[in-house]
């Protein structure tokens, strides 16, 4: 699952052995700032490179503590870093062809 915080854009996935998940991020600064406190590992042989592993437990803990951050009425506004939000709009900008397509080839 790709998840788009004011904080930045992580990828969570399962483990091989789907006991936990691998919270993964393009940019290590947002997974500081989504995971202050768990230890980040960095690898250069995935395209992901930077990552956290998280128990079941702590990733439904993480999950409602992310929910308590959505406090605003506009997603785009929020965000501070000007190469994260150009990214963000190439996204907006993707997805809402994707949806004018879906009108008109259904």
């Amino acid at each position: 699952m790709w998840v788009f915080t004011k904080h930045g854009f992580i990828s969570i996935v399962t483990t091989k052995k789907k006991k936990k998940f691998a919270i993964r991020a393009r940019n290590k600064d947002h997974l500081v700032a989504l995971l202050p406190d768990v230890k980040i590992i960095e690898t250069t042989d995935s395209d992901y490179r930077f990552r956290c592993i998280l128990t079941a437990k702590e990733f439904s803990t993480f999950w409602e503590e992310l929910q308590k951050t959505i406090t605003y009425q506009n997603f785009k506004n929020e965000v501070t870093n000007h190469l994260y939000h150009t990214a963000l709009i190439d996204v907006w900008v993707v997805m809402a062809e994707y949806q004018s397509e879906q009108m008109y080839f259904g």
